[in-house]
């Protein structure tokens, strides 16, 4: 199979599963956000949270440009997790293709 086949038939599965896990999302917490309730004490171990828990200090002031993997704030709904959803694909594959050339370039300068 051709690698440009490949990588488009790979991208539309991506594309596919990846739409299809947006409408599936839980909005609960994850692990990590639950520890973060429970040591905060917004939430008990067994319970659901209530309440609202303190952001951590961020010392560098960066902020995330999809926060919870939604463009556009919580407003966007589905469709804003359909965005970042793309935009994440594509970042991944340009970081993939990246990676691969260099490896394909350092092989290259090793072969006699």
């Amino acid at each position: 199979m051709p690698v440009n086949r490949f990588l488009a038939a790979g991208l539309v599965i991506a594309l596919i599963v990846g739409g299809c896990a947006v409408f599936f999302a839980s909005g609960d917490p994850d692990g990590l956000d639950s520890t973060l309730l429970v040591s905060g004490g917004a939430k008990d171990i067994f319970a659901p949270a209530h309440g609202e828990i303190e952001e951590a200090h961020d010392p560098i002031g960066w902020t995330s440009p999809m926060p919870d993997y939604v463009l556009g704030g919580e407003d966007a709904g589905a469709a804003g997790g359909l965005i970042a959803l793309v935009i994440g694909i594509f970042a991944a594959l340009v970081v993939i293709l990246l990676a691969a050339r260099l490896v394909y370039a350092a092989s290259d300068r090793k072969s006699p």
